[in-house]
Formats: C-alpha cells, sequence, structure tokens
C-alpha cells in the first residue's frame, strides 16, 4: 500500500518562536505514522514576508539557516524543496495582478485571484505590521504592491506543487497574512485536508484547525466547546481549573506569558471615579487585531470608535452615569487611525473619563469599582462576568454562545439597558453567567493539543527536547559570519527610519 504523503509549507522559520518549533513537532509525528512529508521552504523567492519585509538578504540567509537547524533535529524520512515553482505563464498573470490598480481598503480588501482572497491576506499584514486599522494606502503602496505579488506567488507555487505531489495533507501555519493564506485557499479549492496549526493560549499546547484557520469564529466555538464537554475532570476540578486561570490574569501572570496588566498598579482604581450614580466602564480593543478578519466585525457599528460615540450621545445630556474609557494597553505609544479617533472622542465629550494605554490603573480593579462593564471584542467581557459584574458585549468572541455576556440586539436596547440601570432598576444577568465564565476558563487551558517534544521558555523562546536532550534552534556559524555587516547596518538605519509597511523585522 503506498504511503500517506504530507506537504508542508514552511517559509518562516524565523518568525516568533515557538511557530517553526511547533511546526517541526506536528511534521515529526506526521512521519512517525508513516507519512512520506516533503517540506517547502523559501530560498529567497517571496519578495516580502512577515519576517522579512523588506527582503533583506540577511534575513533570508538566517532564516535558511535555521531552518536547517530544525531539519537536523527530525528524524524519519522526509524531502526539502524550494516553495517556488512558477510557470511562465503564470508569471505573466502575477504581473498584470500586481498592477490591479486600488485606492480604498475596500478595493484591496476585494482583490482575489481564483477565489483566492490575496487581498485581505495583504491587508491583514499590512495591519499587523504597522499596528493601523486604517493604513494609508499611498504611503505604504509599494510595500502593499510587493505584498500582492507574495501572495500571488504562493497561490501558483502551492497549486503546482499540490498537483504534483498530490498530497494527502497540507500543513501551515496561521493561515491568516499574505505570505500563509494563499497557501491555505490552495489547499482548499484542491480538496486536499488543510491542517493549520497555531500557538498560544496554553504554554504546554499548541491547537489545529483543519481546511480553515484559527481565527474562523464558528470553528473557534466548536474546538472551545468541545474542550470543555469532552474533558474527563469533575466539575469541581473544572470550576477549580478555570479559576486558576482567571486569578493567574488578574495577578498579570498569564499561562502564555503575554501579560498586559503587568505594568499596572494592583488594586489602583481611577481618581475621579464618581462615588453616586451609575458608573459604566468601556473597555475596548486594539482594532488593527481583528479588523482583517472576517465575522470579527462589532454586529452593531462601523467599529469600536462608532460604538463609543453612539453610546455616549445617547446620553450627552445624562447626569445619572459616568462613563470610563479604559484604553487597550496593547495601544500604548501607537499613532494610528483609532488612536487619533479616540482623542477627538475624548474632545468632544468631555466628561468621558478616558483612562489612557499607558495609566497604571488595573483593569481589573477597575473592573470591580465599576457598575456595568461594556466591551466590544475583548476577554474582559467574559473576566468581568466572572468577577460578578454585569457585562455588556458589543462585539464578537468564542464565548459568546457560551451564556453569561449581554448582547443587546439593537443600539436601542443597549442604551435601554443602561437607563434603566440609571433609575435604580438591576441589570438582568443569566442565571448560568459563573458557569459561562467556568467553561471558557477551563477550555482556555485545554484547548488543543499537549506538546511532546516543545518546551516554551516564555513568551518567545522554545526549545525541542528529546530523549532527555534538549535542542534549541540556532543560526549556523557561518551565516551568523557572513551577515554580521547587515546586521549591524540595520540596526542603525532601523533607529532612525521612518515607519512603513516594509520595515525591517526585528532580528
Amino acid at each position: 500500500m503506498a504511503r500517506k504523503r504530507l506537504l508542508v509549507y514552511s517559509p518562516l522559520a524565523i518568525w516568533q518562536p515557538p511557530i517553526y518549533e511547533t511546526q517541526l513537532e506536528i511534521v515529526q509525528d506526521y512521519v512517525d505514522e508513516g507519512y512520506d512529508a516533503t517540506i517547502l521552504t523559501c530560498h529567497a523567492h517571496l519578495p516580502t514576508c512577515e519576517a522579512n519585509p523588506r527582503h533583506l538578504w540577511s534575513v533570508c540567509t538566517l532564516c535558511r539557516s535555521r531552518a536547517k537547524s530544525g531539519f537536523e533535529w527530525l528524524r524519519g524520512q522526509f524531502s526539502v524543496a524550494d516553495f517556488f515553482d512558477v510557470t511562465p505563464g503564470q508569471q505573466k498573470r502575477i504581473d498584470t495582478i500586481v498592477r490591479t490598480p486600488f485606492r480604498t481598503l475596500e478595493e484591496l480588501r476585494s482583490l482575489s485571484v481564483d477565489g483566492s482572497d490575496i487581498g485581505m491576506a495583504v491587508l491583514s499584514s499590512v495591519v499587523s505590521a504597522l499596528r493601523d486599522p486604517n493604513p494609508d494606502l499611498d504611503a505604504n503602496r509599494a510595500g502593499i504592491v510587493e505584498g500582492i505579488r507574495a501572495a500571488a506567488v504562493v497561490h501558483f507555487s502551492i497549486l503546482n506543487h499540490i498537483a504534483r505531489l498530490r498530497p494527502d495533507v497540507l500543513l501551515l501555519f496561521n493561515g491568516r497574512v499574505a505570505s500563509l493564506r494563499p497557501a491555505m485557499r490552495a489547499g482548499q479549492a484542491s480538496g486536499v485536508r488543510t491542517v493549520v496549526y497555531e500557538v498560544g493560549g496554553s504554554p504546554d499546547r499548541y491547537f489545529t484547525t483543519t481546511n480553515t484557520y484559527p481565527h474562523d469564529l464558528a470553528t473557534l466555538k466548536h474546538v472551545f466547546n468541545a474542550a470543555f464537554d469532552e474533558a474527563t475532570e469533575s466539575p469541581e476540578e473544572k470550576a477549580q481549573i478555570a479559576d486558576s486561570w482567571y486569578k493567574a490574569r488578574i495577578a498579570s501572570r498569564p499561562a502564555d506569558g503575554m501579560s498586559f496588566t503587568e505594568k499596572q498598579e494592583a488594586g489602583r482604581i481611577p481618581e475621579r471615579l464618581q462615588s453616586d450614580g451609575l458608573r459604566v466602564g468601556i473597555f475596548i480593543s486594539s482594532e488593527d487585531e481583528f479588523v482583517a478578519i472576517d465575522g470579527w466585525k462589532p454586529p452593531l457599528y462601523v467599529n469600536q470608535a462608532d460604538g463609543i460615540r453612539q453610546l455616549l450621545a445617547a446620553f450627552a445630556d445624562c447626569t445619572g452615569v459616568q462613563f470610563v474609557l479604559r484604553v487597550h494597553p496593547n495601544l500604548t505609544g501607537l499613532d494610528n487611525a483609532q488612536t487619533r479617533e479616540l482623542a477627538v472622542i475624548a474632545q468632544d465629550y468631555p466628561d468621558l473619563y478616558v483612562i489612557e494605554a499607558s495609566s497604571p490603573v488595573h483593569t481589573y480593579s477597575l473592573i470591580e469599582a465599576v457598575d456595568i462593564v461594556v466591551t466590544f471584542g475583548s476577554t474582559v467581557a467574559i473576566e468581568a462576568v466572572y468577577l460578578g459584574k454585569p457585562s455588556i458585549m458589543l462585539g464578537r468572541h468564542i464565548f459568546e454562545d457560551m451564556g453569561g455576556v449581554i448582547r443587546p440586539p439593537t443600539h436601542d436596547e443597549l442604551v435601554a439597558i443602561i437607563r434603566d440601570a440609571i433609575s435604580g432598576k438591576p441589570v438582568d444577568v443569566q442565571a448560568d453567567a459563573k458557569q459561562a465564565a467556568i467553561r471558557f476558563g477551563f477550555a482556555q487551558s485545554r484547548v488543543g493539543v499537549p506538546y511532546r517534544y516543545v518546551v516554551r521558555d516564555g513568551a518567545d523562546r522554545a526549545v525541542l527536547i528529546r530523549d532527555g536532550h534538549s535542542h534549541r534552534l540556532r543560526y549556523s556559524l557561518t551565516a551568523r559570519l557572513v551577515t554580521a555587516p547587515a546586521r549591524a547596518i540595520r540596526r542603525l538605519t532601523n533607529s532612525v527610519a521612518p515607519k512603513h509597511f516594509t520595515r525591517s523585522s526585528n532580528i
């Protein structure tokens, strides 16, 4: 019987550990199951990528060296090839595609090739690189065009590899950005079982989705609910595990090492928080995290700023309520479309009490100090439920159907809930609110597959451990020596370079 074939698209060996280490573990598992693996790497043919936006030779050299270090760890039967595989006719199409005019974000977003949404993928890369949900297209046009070229190259190359190798499984990371999403779409279009993996959440696990990316909201809901429903722990044990997850976040010691509250002062609340009347805390997210992902848009508003404006306008003449806006710490130091709009809102509504992103006010102490919590796409919504607060969610999230959070179907109903609360009517909190918080907190600790080989060391470091021996992926001495001058020049250049989409990586 013919052995099954695994095709691995692996262009980013240098990007954000433990991404590549996780891929190596998954590949090893497939090889151990008897799959013949072909690993497609990048031999500097991507004109731009998330790890090397400006396509610097030094970064490409280091990336290929780190990839080789990973191959030295793998055991079993596998082969390595260049992902680039474009015919002359396809190259002509690519040259035509990159000349497609786009004047607006919507025109960029709608750009597709053979049904592959490469425009959305490029927009996702641009937004993530610039941390701006509404990037300046003219200022970043050159980088965007190169992103379109890269996405088109990936689209045709992976389709060609699939047609020739006929794999049973295609494996790749993330599936969201320009260098990755077209490969996922190629797998979907070809009918190949496409496995997309992601890291994060629990440090001892990774998780995968099949035939979609790990940001698909419906898939995430299913994965999280299954993690709770299929777990063998008793209800009491599940509650204890969930409790530990929430307490770790409140104490700025989240399991994934990514804390946004570690610079805040526990117990500190706003100095001007009123003692009488209704206190409504609005906790926003960084818009760039989900603006380029389908399905996460707030259902009632254009964006968070629009929602805040409409809410404040509804109570502009009301003296019985104080609105407190907690700007997400992830927006600290950013000058983007969202932060500029928030500044305008603060000017237009001087009674709005704004807690800046860098403020030492403790997010969780603020949750407990206000009477109602309003969020858009933040885990604060379910954390507020855990802390016993009425939690109104105006955005989308994995836990939206678990209960606990209040989801007004219209803006008028949102206004009615707050008006009733101002008059003294208790907010109608669901009876199963606490159980919803337990469900999500437990699932956060149990979603995914436990690592066999990868041991994470903080948020962005990892080692591979097998048979008692650790293997940390490193650059070869030759790669480090030949790229040292270029890296030194790049560090000097980056210290004075303006911010733009094709900025260099921080490697």
